[in-house]
């Protein structure tokens, strides 16, 4: 069994990745090359889906976009 089967219906669980996703929303760009460098550091789209793993057990679960 799973972690994500232990949760209730509707439940969303943190990430580790929550606080920065909440800083990057709240990031608005009025700089043509502020903007331009967000777009090079931050990737369109991650289509691959990854676990990180370590001695068997995984750390930590990336969903494809």
């Amino acid at each position: 069994m799973t972690a994500t089967n232990l949760q209730a219906p509707g439940e969303r669980t943190a990430s580790l990745f929550t606080p920065l996703q909440r800083l990057l929303q709240r990031i608005e760009p009025r700089d043509p090359f502020f903007a331009r460098l967000l777009l090079r550091l931050i990737p369109g789209q991650y289509p691959f889906e990854r676990d990180v793993m370590l001695y068997g057990r995984t750390l930590l679960h990336i969903p494809a976009l």
